[in-house]
């Protein structure tokens, strides 16, 4: 700013004031408004001075401000674009769905695999049978000779013997024998196989021996024992009628339920008494077990085919075609 310099003309003591002149008076007026000029242009400079480094800290924080707000405003409209993202075509939807398709071919084939194996289970036919492809071998030959063997060998264990329950020709070509337990929910499925083998073919003989699991079932050692007894009195009808009760009837195998079942088939009440009071049925039972853990039988149903050891429930076509 311009400085003034203003020189005061000073006037002798005891002086009377001299008038102040028109023009001094204008000077003076512009001196003083000079002076107020200086001191606020002064005072702006040294001010502007002291808040100049400020000023460089306001810019550094409106600049950082500045990329802030863009990075926000960016990230919203990553996330506006998103939202307007249908939801079948986000990522973790994609990635469920997937998921969900693979557990659901695994059940749909596990439920596919057990239904196939419990028709193989009650058909008796598997589907995975193994099938030698081309010329049979040395080892093959000795296996089958090996297997012819224990054929007849088991069909020697497993024959009947003078008391057991039969159908069909005595001295039938083929013969199947039959263990069962009448507690078991399984030989009672298989009852209609025997039923079919009795009143369709002429040249078999049906064998029926006890294979009781007491272990399981607590009272078909006493069923056996009362089904002999029955047998023993010389009516087959009755005896097939008395195993149709048995069967039919698993949970009532007391004795009082025995003897009840017996008069309501027709059985004489008094030869089932004495039967069922002796040991000899009990003594041929025995027998028919120890034959049967001899040829390899540890479950019911299972019956021999000529010696062929089959286990489970299994159909007529299939049973005829191990004979054929």
């Amino acid at each position: 700013m311009p400085r003034f310099v203003l020189k005061t003309v000073l006037s002798p003591p005891n002086a009377a004031p001299s008038p102040v002149p028109r023009c001094c008076s204008n000077i003076a007026v512009v001196s003083n408004t000079a002076r107020t000029i200086w001191i606020i242009g002064n005072i702006n400079s040294r001010m502007a001075t002291m808040l100049r480094p400020k000023w460089y800290l306001v810019k550094m924080c409106a600049f950082f401000s500045d990329l802030c707000y863009n990075a926000f405003m960016k990230m919203e409209e990553k996330n506006n674009a998103m939202l307007k993202v249908s939801w079948y075509r986000k990522g973790w939807v994609i990635l469920g769905l997937f998921l969900l398709c693979v557990v659901g071919l695994g059940l749909f084939l596990f439920i596919n695999r057990s239904i196939e194996h419990y028709k193989e289970l009650k058909s008796g036919v598997s589907q995975s049978e193994f099938m030698p492809i081309g010329a049979p071998t040395a080892e093959m030959k000795m296996e089958q000779l090996l297997q012819e063997k224990n054929r007849d060998q088991r069909k020697e264990l497993v024959k009947a013997q003078a008391s057991d329950p039969f159908f069909g020709p005595k001295d039938a070509e083929h013969e199947i024998v039959f263990f069962e337990d009448f507690g078991c929910p399984f030989c009672k499925m298989s009852q209609s196989l025997i039923l079919a083998l009795i009143q369709s073919s002429s040249d078999i003989k049906i064998v029926l021996r006890d294979f009781p699991i007491t272990e399981l079932h607590p009272n078909s050692l006493n069923a056996s024992r009362a089904a002999r007894c029955v047998w023993r009195q010389g009516d087959q009808n009755k005896y097939l009628r008395y195993r149709d009760l048995l069967f039919s009837r698993q949970e009532q195998h007391d004795i009082s339920s025995l003897f009840s079942m017996a008069s309501e088939v027709g059985a004489e009440s008094l030869a089932f008494k004495i039967c069922m009071e002796q040991k000899s049925a009990t003594t041929m039972i025995n027998q028919s077990i120890m034959d049967a853990e001899s040829a390899g039988v540890t479950a019911t149903p299972t019956f021999f085919v000529d010696g062929i050891k089959v286990e489970g429930v299994r159909d007529y076509s299939t049973v005829m075609q191990m004979i054929k």
